[in-house]
């Protein structure tokens, strides 16, 4: 049995034998421990409720500690699933429940997923202060696996705002030390990052390399969303590089894995990159579909960084195929609202 099975399956029986004894404590963090699983495999809506139950289950108990830990395991299925207002105002919650029990380690991962949905908004000062605030927790701490997590979140922030030696640096420092701990996933998420910066830096060989690492990584750990985003990214490489057939396949795959885990973010800007890749192909009608679909959910979104790069891409595309560019929502009023979630 592959490891992710394995560990589902031994969860749930913990959570059996925990309702059958009554023992509240433990269930509610089984309960926690198995949404995560879920999430990971893309069982969002079995998640969330796993979650939900959860916290009720330690707020009743008036377990705070575990209370806040849950919701903010929570706020992360939110902003993955693009619920940017709602993650925010959650992990908001929980990094308050964390300084009124004093759980430093855990205010160090809700400030450094604080950071990440500042960074989505539109808002890098406020994303470096938050994740500079808790990486000096987690060193104070020795967390030192969340300290090699949060320097790749650095390493990425420093890379959409133009610092890209730094974002090197920060990268590689951040990919070391996930290394050094033997956590595999965030060794997955790192090398994504770096192929997202070695591709801007035109080191394309590099790029491949690392998402061809991270898609490998991301399998064996049963991390369904991940391996999406990679394959995403590899096939925005592919476009780049011409190989516009291989790259449509891989789009696919990577656009119904980010269909069936809910992530929207990456569904909208893997969407607009396929439109400019079925424009190559000279499949526009398609390509008008893709844009349409992709364009209206970085917007729903409010991602104003992704919505600059790949409107960019589309008006560049459009030139090409000798077409009108698409319609891009929202470029003469202002950003909608947040939503009400």
């Amino acid at each position: 049995m592959a490891q992710p099975a394995l560990a589902e399956k031994s969860l749930e029986q913990a959570i059996q034998i925990f309702r059958e004894i009554d023992n509240r404590k433990q269930l509610g963090k089984a309960l926690s421990n198995m949404a995560g699983m879920y999430g990971e495999s893309g069982k969002i809506d079995v998640a969330e409720r796993l979650y939900e139950e959860a916290i009720a289950e330690q707020r009743q108990l008036g377990n705070r500690k575990s209370e806040g830990i849950a919701l903010g395991n929570l706020a992360i299925l939110y902003k993955n699933t693009g619920r940017i207002d709602l993650a925010e105002r959650t992990q908001q919650l929980a990094l308050e429940i964390h300084r009124e029990v004093g759980n430093r380690r855990s205010e160090g991962i809700s400030l450094g997923n604080l950071g990440l949905l500042y960074s989505q908004s539109g808002r890098p000062d406020a994303a470096e202060s938050a994740l500079r605030s808790a990486l000096t927790i987690h060193r104070e701490v020795g967390n030192r696996t969340t300290e090699g997590q949060l320097l790749t979140n650095l390493g990425a922030l420093y890379h959409t705002t133009g610092r890209l030696e730094l974002a090197e640096t920060t990268l590689q420092r951040g990919l070391s030390i996930l290394r050094d701990t033997g956590f595999r996933r965030g060794e997955g998420t790192a090398l994504g990052l770096l192929g997202v910066l070695y591709t801007t830096m035109g080191q394309f060989q590099r790029a491949d390399q690392c998402y061809s690492d991270a898609i490998a990584i991301h399998r064996s750990c049963g991390d369904l969303r991940k391996e999406g985003i990679e394959l995403g990214n590899k096939a925005c490489l592919l476009r780049n590089a011409g190989q516009f057939e291989i790259a449509d396949r891989v789009f696919v795959d990577a656009l119904d894995i980010h269909r069936k885990t809910g992530n929207r973010r990456h569904l909208g800007a893997h969407l607009c990159a396929h439109a400019v890749c079925l424009l190559a192909l000279g499949r526009h009608d398609e390509a008008s579909d893709a844009w349409d679909e992709g364009v209206s959910l970085l917007h729903q979104l409010r991602d104003s960084g992704q919505l600059r790069i790949v409107t960019k891409s589309m008006r560049e595309a459009c030139a090409k195929a000798d077409i009108e560019p698409f319609d891009v929502p929202g470029e003469d009023e202002a950003a909608p609202p947040p939503s009400a979630e």
